[in-house]
């Protein structure tokens, strides 16, 4: 009878306990086989097999108790036993703050959603460099370890904080918010959570940074919106399976991690969720991305690289596979912020539809860096509204940038090169590639090789230096299929044009040299020359 009761006692104990299944070390081999670059390794955290429930320290899942303490409780006794499982049991756990440790892996059981408070007043402002601000609402510095895992959802409750643009709105929708509370701004194309919203920007602005004091950022709170999930300088991390919506800002932006591991993370964001990025990698090393579904209001998957002090390369070795992006500004994004140089990123077997664009690297003077050695293959596209791929080197969200020149002195000036792109079918876009260089910064040593682009209009390209296509077809509704202004060693290898009679190239400026057509069907009648261009720059060989 002892043994019965033993037996069923073990049962129960084991029933009791959540099995955490997690990517293993073997899968994550295997999607870093076969690179472009030289292969790296990435190591999948691992945690002892013991478990904390949040609810054995206070939380209780019913959208109304504050668990910030027992899940940070859990956390910290976690971590200083030697690590292990944190488990979100199934239900709404309302918190504010939640602050990760090492060799913790916070997992979210099926039917869990961690909600964060929408009291502005439950985070404090913490010192920002040479302000103040919040810290994201889950964040970790300096760890070892770590994971966050499972099936259930996080929710930033974005609305609190989030400005929202009536442009980006059904009229119907609109009013509801309007309805809802908040507060127009005077030309009543803005809405904003609360005064402190409104204001923050022009407060803030209207003081010189030097003399800004804790106080003064304490008045404007509500406009300093925190990132939802943001880890900073750790290593050997994994983000796996959650759920991610409603952020005051970006969804996810990890900064410095050496060893990053994110698989089958899903962003389920309104398109007019302000900022609200979907997935962002920032001076990160050694990444493995695979199997992630993003619906953003801003970029859906972000390479960011700012400045360092010793001018090492901030992001490189990035691998991206197997992820959907439906609306978002960019289904793969590089920049604006690439001052702190980048390399080595591969992106593989991805699909965008509805995004704002497909591929899109963007810089500016100032913030700008070298993009070297990038490799972008079999990329499918659907119902894209502006650019299949743009190179956008003028990109205008920079306007703390006065002195141009004198920064471009220090370096900080956009350098795309490198850059392979193959494989693409572009179903529905606006243009299917655009390049807007700058004068002091070119687009050069880009390939397009085996590419399909059905598209209202072709190619424009300003500022470029050698570009080749290879094996590409362009099905294009309005004439002429190409415009090259101050671009030079143009390559077109194999491509074919489908618009009908008329104009097919047309070539800019005296600037604009050296356009080789190799077994390409443009003939000379078809190729018009403007604005100062030679007639004689364009070689045709079969």
């Amino acid at each position: 009878m002892k043994c019965v009761k033993l037996a069923v006692l073990i049962m129960l104990l084991v029933i009791s306990r959540t099995t955490v299944a997690q990517t293993t070390q073997e899968e994550v081999n295997a999607k870093l086989q076969n690179l472009p670059f030289a292969s790296f390794s990435v190591h999948v955290p691992t945690f002892p097999n013991k478990q904390y429930k949040v609810t054995d320290f206070g939380a209780i899942g019913d959208a109304l108790t504050d668990c910030t303490k027992a899940i940070n409780e859990a956390i910290e006794i976690c971590s200083e036993k030697g690590g292990g499982i944190v488990i979100i049991p199934s239900g709404v756990y309302m918190t504010s703050q939640i602050i990760m440790q090492s060799n913790v892996n916070l997992h979210l059981n099926t039917g869990a959603m961690i909600v964060f408070s929408p009291n502005i007043n439950d985070y404090p402002l913490v010192r920002n460099g040479s302000g103040y601000g919040i810290n994201p609402l889950i964040y970790g510095t300096k760890l070892h370890n770590v994971a966050i895992t499972g099936r259930g959802s996080i929710d930033g409750n974005g609305q609190y904080w989030r400005p929202v643009k009536k442009e980006k709105m059904t009229l119907d929708q609109w009013n509801r918010l309007v309805k809802s509370g908040g507060v127009v701004d005077a030309k009543g194309i803005t809405w904003f959570p609360n005064q402190q919203a409104a204001e923050g920007q022009s407060y803030l602005s209207s003081k010189k940074k030097n003399e800004l004091t804790e106080a003064d950022y304490q008045k404007v709170k509500g406009f300093l919106r925190p990132k939802m999930l943001s880890l900073e300088h750790c290593t050997n991390v994994l983000i796996e399976g959650v759920t991610l919506k409603n952020p005051p800002n970006f969804n996810m932006i990890m900064r410095s991690i050496n060893g990053l591991v994110i698989h089958d993370v899903k962003v389920m964001d309104d398109w007019w969720m302000q900022n609200g990025d979907g997935l962002d990698l920032g001076n990160c090393k050694n990444v493995l991305m695979f199997d992630c579904f993003v619906n953003s209001g801003d970029d859906g998957i972000c390479m960011k690289s700012s400045r360092t002090k010793n001018g090492d390369y901030g992001l490189e070795n990035i691998v991206i596979k197997d992820c959907s992006v439906f609306h978002a500004h960019g289904g793969f994004v590089i920049g604006s912020n690439t001052d702190g140089n980048m390399r080595n990123i591969y992106v593989n077997n991805c699909s965008y539809t509805g995004t704002d664009t497909g591929l899109r690297f963007k810089s500016n003077i100032g913030r700008g860096g070298e993009v070297d050695h990038i490799y972008i293959d079999s990329i499918f596209m659907k119902d894209i509204a502006n650019e299949a791929i743009i190179f956008d080197l003028k990109y205008d969200d920079n306007a703390a940038v006065k002195n141009k020149g004198a920064i471009a002195e220090q370096g900080f000036v956009p350098d795309f090169t490198n850059i392979n792109i193959n494989h693409v079918i572009c179903d529905g876009a606006k243009t299917a590639f655009l390049i807007n260089g700058s004068g002091i910064s070119m687009v050069h040593q880009i390939t397009i090789s085996n590419s399909i682009f059905l598209t209202d209009k072709g190619i424009i390209s300003t500022l470029s230096n050698d570009i080749t296509l290879d094996h590409c077809k362009f099905f294009v509704k309005k004439k002429p299929s190409m415009i090259l202004d101050h671009s030079q060693n143009w390559t077109l290898n194999h491509c074919s044009f489908h618009q009908g009679k008329g104009i097919v190239m047309r070539l800019v400026s005296p600037a604009t040299t050296k356009i080789m057509l190799h077994n390409t069907l443009i003939q000379p009648s078809e190729i018009e020359y403007g604005d100062g261009a030679k007639s004689d720059i364009v070689s045709i060989t079969q």
